[in-house]
């Protein structure tokens, strides 16, 4: 995916990172780990995580 901006946050020791994801006609978004795949949605300032429904809607 083009277009994704990162940003270490921290001292440098630190292990955090923020990434900036652009806007995409192309939803949802998957993350996938191994076997569980999940789908993250932003609900004002909290992510949660997309509910089977919602997936299906999309």
């Amino acid at each position: 995916m083009s277009g994704l901006r990162f940003y270490p946050l921290g001292d440098s020791d630190e292990r955090a990172l923020a990434v900036v994801i652009p806007a995409s006609v192309d939803v949802p978004r998957l993350i996938y780990w191994g076997e569980y795949f999940g789908a993250p949605i932003r609900n004002d300032a909290d992510t949660v995580w997309m509910r089977e429904q919602q997936l299906a809607r999309l």
